[in-house]
């Protein structure tokens, strides 16, 4: 019996490729490709959008309507809201990514449980991973954070959200998101 043939990059319609510098060169010296010259190349750019981040910042902090404030402000403002009156005015310190054993969320709250001083001056927003229908991975992951959760209060989780949404909630750690969260967040 024959293997089936492994694809190719020649086989696909388009590739996408994350973002780096001199990747062009890099391109045409390594594997005499011109990835500008050609519409198959698709660049993703990592991480956070500085113009999407002034946008978030202006719709929590000056929004026009009470309508207008977005749902995941709400959410999070629901959460804190439900946390113990103690909790309750504290700046956030958020953490946006996969709950993935690689990525250490569960380190996160655990540095942030296992030190006093951080704890009482911060709650911790955790921002990944499916919290409905988590993947076996997930569920390690939070398992780990669950043992720290039950010791200290503070914590919320939200799951994955958008990059919009992590803007939105980097804007509201920034500037506070309510009367139950203060500002100056990290």
């Amino acid at each position: 019996a024959a293997w089936p043939v492994s694809p190719t990059r020649d086989d696909a319609d388009r590739l996408v490729i994350p973002p780096r510098r001199e990747q062009r060169r890099q391109f045409l010296d390594l594997l005499d490709v011109d990835i500008l010259g050609s519409d198959r190349f698709v660049s993703i750019a990592e991480g956070v959008d500085f113009a999407e981040l002034k946008t978030a910042a202006d719709l929590v902090t000056e929004p026009t309507h009470a309508s207008e404030t977005p749902s995941v402000i709400l959410e999070l403002r629901d959460a804190v809201s439900a946390l113990p009156e103690s909790r309750k005015g504290l700046p956030l310190l958020l953490s946006a990514g996969r709950l993935s054993t690689v990525k250490g969320m569960d380190r996160v709250v655990a540095a942030w449980a296992g030190d006093d001083h951080i704890h009482d001056r911060f709650n911790l927003v955790i921002v990944g991973g499916d919290l409905a229908n988590p993947s076996e991975e997930e569920r390690a992951v939070l398992s780990s954070i669950e043992d720290a959760r039950e010791e200290k209060d503070g914590l919320i989780l939200l799951g994955s959200r958008s990059h919009r949404d992590v803007a939105l909630l980097m804007a509201a750690a920034s500037a506070g998101a309510g009367p139950h969260t203060g500002p100056k967040g990290i």
